[in-house]
């Protein structure tokens, strides 16, 4: 596998589903409020949905169109099993979702991309001075931060990068003297 090609659980995939328009409508203020793609949304909506023990909604005679949503293959294949537990079709179970979702009034974060919540992490790691390299891959790995977009984070923010007092193969990090 190269280095380009993701694997198979982090392929995003599309799931064609029928939403109201009005949860169109809703999905899409939510998105142009806080920056989080509809996908997300659904997805949000679903685990809420499935945590509150999947309340019975009931679909409105209201219009749907299709929507298509472009979703990580490991997402797809939890939407497939809970629709195969509950013996209901994707499209219905969705709607139902978002539907009681949305009369949930939820309170949904700004959305930050993986290159943002990078810079966020080495901000945070990097405020009280300098730490090793290697430490902060540990922890930016354990939060599920990918390593190259540490070190595009590194250089987006400016990050100093020395030789290791005791130890020169390792490096430090620290902000830049601008930044602190």
């Amino acid at each position: 596998m190269d280095g380009r090609t993701k694997p198979a659980t982090q392929r995003a995939t599309d799931v064609g589903t029928w939403l109201s328009i009005s949860q169109v409508e809703a999905l899409a203020a939510l998105t142009a409020e806080t920056g989080t793609p509809k996908s997300h949304l659904v997805l949000m909506a679903l685990e809420a949905w499935r945590q509150a023990g999947h309340p019975a909604i009931e679909d409105t005679e209201e219009r749907t169109i299709p929507e298509r949503l472009s979703v990580p293959q490991a997402d797809r294949q939890a939407i497939n099993a809970l629709s195969a537990e509950l013996g209901v079709p994707i499209s219905p179970m969705i709607r139902a979702a978002v539907a009681w979702w949305l009369t949930t009034e939820p309170q949904v974060p700004t959305w930050q991309t993986k290159g943002d919540q990078a810079q966020a992490l080495l901000r945070e790691l990097l405020a009280d001075g300098p730490r090793r390299s290697d430490a902060i891959m540990q922890e930016a790995e354990a939060r599920g931060i990918h390593t190259q977009m540490m070190q595009r984070a590194r250089v987006a923010l400016g990050v100093v990068s020395t030789p290791c007092a005791e130890n020169g193969l390792r490096r430090e990090w620290r902000l830049p003297k601008r930044a602190e």
